[in-house]
């Protein structure tokens, strides 16, 4: 069992940098189209794609995990939930106005995964991505932990995101901070739909991630990236 098994069992939502909290200010900010068809790459137990279809968005999310999309239909079965991966994702060329990237996108292999996104966005659409950020140098063996621990494919600066990005095609690209949005800070950071047997190894794994959280909290941090197609 790693981390993502964990997240999974327990039903985990909003575990993304910022959370449900920074999602909503960043709508809010936006102002986005009540005709955009958006898609949420890696929904998890779908409390975002719920959350936008409340404002009346035309959405859809997809998460590669079996017991996370079972949730997300849990959730409420009249939401638009897929299984599949971002790396070969079910859909049509220039399928989506908004696409949703929270905290997803580092467990992918990007240069595929952010290719398709290219792919399926439409000409005039937007990428937005919540991804951890290398704000300092990490040895060799704090990088392996990270990646052992997490299951990322790739820790990156910010500059780096941003080179991965324009590779696959993104040439105007806005990069943000949590501090550029007004986030209620009453907003639940988490919510729990947890399977009817839970290891304790969960416990354990949660544990480990505030461990390593407070162990990197100088060293990671979080941007939000804008991409216009």
């Amino acid at each position: 069992m790693d981390y993502l098994n964990a997240l999974s069992l327990l039903g985990v939502s909003g575990a993304h940098p910022g959370g449900l909290g920074l999602t909503k200010a960043i709508f809010e900010s936006e102002l986005f189209p009540d005709s955009s068809k958006i898609l949420d790459v890696g929904c998890g137990t779908g409390q975002t794609v719920y959350f936008l279809s409340q404002l009346g968005y035309d959405v859809t999310g997809i998460d590669y995990d079996e017991t996370m999309v079972k949730k997300a239909v849990k959730r409420n079965k009249e939401l638009n939930i897929v299984k599949g991966s971002i790396e070969n994702p079910p859909f049509l060329k220039d399928s989506f106005h908004i696409i949703l990237c929270e905290s997803s996108l580092s467990f992918t292999k990007l240069s595929r995964s952010v290719s398709e996104i290219y792919r399926i966005l439409k000409n005039d659409g937007i990428v937005i991505a919540i991804e951890v950020v290398k704000e300092k140098n990490l040895s060799k063996a704090e990088e392996n932990e990270l990646k052992q621990f997490y299951r990322f494919t790739n820790i990156y600066t910010q500059e780096e995101w941003k080179q991965v990005f324009m590779q696959s095609g993104f040439k105007n690209i806005k990069i943000s901070s949590e501090d550029d949005y007004i986030v209620d800070l009453d907003e639940p950071v988490t919510e729990l739909f947890p399977s009817n047997k839970i290891p304790s190894e969960c416990f354990d794994l949660l544990n480990k991630h505030e461990e390593l959280t407070e162990k990197y909290a100088n060293k990671l941090s979080y941007r939000i990236f804008h991409l216009y197609k």
